[in-house]
């Protein structure tokens, strides 16, 4: 769970803003962060030292009592979180908790996930989530890699 706590000023004066353009600043970002939720994410190139130690992703689930745990190892890049965490929308998985570990070039990342029935996830809602993956953070085109050996 996140909380942002914003301190609202008038630009010019640097005064806090009254409560009518606060009230009205807050309806502003509300629509804004409702538009934003369909935009998709931007995709940058990986550098080319990064591409020379490119691996297949690893997606390995298992279950951790009320929760599902999904470890994922690949090689890290530009925007890789910021992937998963699409993966993971799309999925429509919950996370509880999520261990994010990097080491050089190697992503070691864990989440702890239910559905959104807070139950442990299915074997279908696991392929469903491992397709979703697969689709955000497989190899770039660049390289051959069968979805077969991504499976793996």
């Amino acid at each position: 769970m996140a909380l942002d706590t914003f301190l609202l000023l008038e630009s010019d004066t640097q005064a806090p803003a009254t409560l009518q353009r606060a009230d009205e600043l807050r309806v502003r970002m509300h629509r804004a962060l409702e538009q934003s939720a369909g935009q998709g994410l931007v995709k940058r190139s990986m550098s080319r030292h990064l591409r020379h130690f490119q691996m297949t992703p690893r997606i390995e689930f298992a279950d951790a009592g009320e929760r599902t745990q999904l470890a994922l190892v690949c090689t890290d890049r530009p925007g890789l979180l910021a992937a998963v965490a699409q993966a993971l929308a799309e999925a429509q998985v919950r996370v509880h908790d999520a261990r994010i570990a990097t080491f050089g070039e190697r992503v070691e990342d864990f989440f702890q996930l239910t559905d959104r029935s807070n139950a442990p996830l299915s074997p279908e809602r696991r392929e469903i989530l491992r397709a979703c993956l697969l689709r955000q953070i497989g190899p770039e085109p660049a390289r051959t890699t069968s979805h077969a050996d991504a499976n793996a």
